[in-house]
């Protein structure tokens, strides 16, 4: 091809022959996609997330808790993953929360903006406000019985 196809050809299409202007249909996206090396792709952040959905989409349902860092009290030592509460019902609020946007947090911690606990256990609650009674100065953040 001469310099000018050449350069009209990167105009119109990115390294992987996907037009910036044409429609395609699924097969050709596939194949597109197919070109891809896999090496290219990574995974990316909930801030990424929320900065796609916050420029092009207008309110996603599926990121209502984008912006919330929740810890749920699953575990019947506070923030030991060891013991993990079976057959909780907050197991449910807790993949409804990561559907939505959510990012779970297993430890107590300053980046944690909602605490979620059953209100029908409620052994730990004197404890947890213990625990976060400090976090609460810097960070305030809203327990919610479910």
């Amino acid at each position: 091809a001469t310099p000018e196809t050449q350069d009209s050809f990167e105009a119109e299409f990115d390294q992987f022959g996907d037009s910036y202007s044409k429609p395609l249909i699924t097969t050709c996206l596939k194949e597109i996609f197919e070109r891809i090396p896999s090496e290219s792709f990574r995974a990316i952040t909930a801030d990424e997330i929320l900065l796609i959905e916050q420029n092009y989409l207008e309110r996603p349902p599926w990121g209502l808790f984008r912006m919330c860092v929740v810890y749920i009290d699953l575990y019947s030592v506070i923030g030991e993953k060891s013991t993990r509460i079976e057959n909780s019902q907050l197991e449910i609020v807790e993949k409804m929360m990561k559907y939505y946007g959510a990012v779970i947090s297993q430890k107590l911690g300053k980046e944690v903006t909602h605490v979620i606990i059953d209100k029908c256990d409620t052994r730990r609650l004197s404890h947890l406000r213990t625990q976060v009674k400090d976090l609460l100065r810097d960070n305030p953040f809203k327990a919610v019985p479910i």
